[in-house]
């Protein structure tokens, strides 16, 4: 995740909205494996 702030921080030239970044892109992934985690754990035969 500090890739995340890395890029967003070089763009915007702003250490508080790379770390809004970091926040963001956390909550998505976590919120995605949540979703997706019960059906690739089932495709895979790990259940």
């Amino acid at each position: 995740m500090t890739l995340t702030e890395e890029i967003v921080y070089a763009v915007t030239r702003n250490f508080p909205i790379g770390i809004l970044g970091v926040v963001v892109y956390a909550a998505v992934s976590y919120k995605l494996s949540d979703l997706w985690g019960s059906l690739l754990a089932n495709y895979f035969g790990f259940t």
